[in-house]
Order: structure tokens, then sequence, then C-alpha cells
């Protein structure tokens, strides 16, 4: 069974990860993308 819904939780989760990632980039360690992505959700 194929549920084609979307979830605004994980259209927000995803939203706010890449808008973390194209802040900062690559080349950090998980916990600053984590304490980064916690305070744009």
């Amino acid at each position: 069974m194929v549920v084609n819904k979307k979830d605004p939780k994980t259209y927000k989760i995803i939203g706010a990860a890449m808008e973390t990632h194209q802040a900062l980039g690559c080349g950090f360690l998980e916990a600053v993308y984590q304490n980064v992505l916690f305070f744009n959700l």
C-alpha cells in the first residue's frame, strides 16, 4: 500500500536541514549541524 499524503512536519524538518546545510556548507562535525538545526526548528 502506497500512501501519497504529504506530512507537514516532515517537510518542515527537511526544509530546515536543507537551510542549515546551505548556510554552513560541509565539513563540520555532526554536533554542529544538530545545534544549528535545533534552533532552526
